[in-house]
């Protein structure tokens, strides 16, 4: 009888112990971590828990700084096995745990660095078994890419025996470009009123309410940790009382490399080459800007909504005509039309300037 109440007492100290077990197992495979192209990185730079691999528990320090480390015993929370490094984080009860891999210095400006986040079990459930296969290092530690203006919207309001002008403003950015994806905190406006007074506002959509009618300037900027990046300045003329605005000419200094621009006018709209050339999708953009540099500079070409980039990069056949390789969602390359409000990503290998008019 004593040996089987001392058999019960066991059981249900075993049953209690499972029941109200907590935490997360994570399981990287091996080769998981890898470069923002998708190669592996060494699994000795990361495993078992180096300086490069970090975990944080419910909040992710900035990517400026390496923070403080959720601290794992290797000589009793990990463990490497048929293929799989493991990290048993048994403690941890609910939440967020969050992992963080660095290629190249941590913290540094110009270093890439990869993230991903699950909730540990918590209360009466067993621990979670959290696989990662997959974890790329495609984030860039540096400054913002160029925002751009989203398509403008202007309306009138009436108020008593009044109409008000109102002007909304979107500030679109994506993270995603060919140098890794690079992280914001915030957007903003500086505005240029007709008035030629100057003010900033902050926020991804600018709403100016009862504001005057005239001309306008409008630039884009987009701030992280490591500094702010403007983009392209827009002009924008109310018709006043009339509803809805023009857009006057808009100059694009592109620079070697990758630019952001908008447009902003009606399709089709012109490009200042030396016959005026008459644009309406992506392949006679192309074509215009190859003409007023003069030689075939565009490289790669991007449509960009919020937080996300489709494109196609651009080589060139004997003749010297435009072949586009796309990407999903750009399946019509060169023939993909354009529409006023759309944001671009351009990537030419000369500076090269052109001004886009209405037609």
């Amino acid at each position: 009888m004593k040996r089987k109440l001392i058999l019960i007492f066991l059981v249900g100290v075993l049953l209690s112990a499972s029941a109200f077990a907590t935490g997360i197992n994570v399981f990287f495979n091996d080769g998981a971590i890898k470069n923002k192209d998708g190669n592996s990185l060494s699994d000795g730079t990361y495993h078992p828990y180096a300086s490069k691999l970090q975990f944080f528990y419910n909040s992710l320090p900035a990517p400026d700084t390496a923070g403080t480390r959720l601290p794992v015993d290797v000589a009793t929370e990990y463990t490497h096995i048929g293929g799989q490094h493991k990290y048993q984080k048994s403690s941890l009860n609910g939440g967020t745990l969050y992992v963080r891999t660095w290629n190249g210095n941590i913290a540094q400006q110009g270093s890439y660095y990869g993230k991903a986040s699950n909730s540990p079990s918590s209360g009466t459930t067993l621990p979670k078994d959290w696989v990662i296969s997959s974890l790329l290092c495609d984030y860039k530690a540096d400054v913002p890419y160029a925002p751009t203006i989203g398509s403008i919207n202007e309306s009138l309001q009436r108020s008593g025996d009044d109409l008000e002008l109102t002007l909304v403003i979107p500030v679109l950015y994506s993270e995603s470009g060919p140098d890794g994806k690079r992280e914001i905190t915030g957007r903003s406006l500086r505005i240029t009123f007709p008035d030629n007074s100057v003010e900033t506002r902050a926020g991804a959509s600018i709403t100016l309410s009862n504001t005057p009618a005239g001309t306008y300037k409008f630039v884009p900027i987009a701030t992280n940790w490591f500094g702010q990046t403007e983009g392209q300045e827009v002009t924008y003329a109310t018709l006043g009382l009339s509803g809805g605005g023009t857009v006057g000419p808009i100059t694009y200094n592109l620079v070697s490399g990758i630019n952001a621009i908008s447009i902003l006018h009606d399709v089709p709209f012109v490009v200042d080459t030396s016959t005026p050339a008459s644009v309406s999708n992506i392949g006679e953009l192309v074509t215009a800007i190859n003409s007023k540099a003069g030689d075939n500079v565009v490289t790669a070409v991007g449509i960009l909504t919020d937080n996300a980039i489709q494109g196609a990069y651009v080589t060139y056949d004997q003749a010297g005509n435009p072949v586009f390789t796309p990407s999903a969602g750009f399946a019509d390359g060169g023939n993909t039309a354009l529409a006023r409000g759309m944001s671009l990503q351009i990537s030419v290998t000369a500076n090269v300037t052109v001004t886009f008019n209405q037609q």
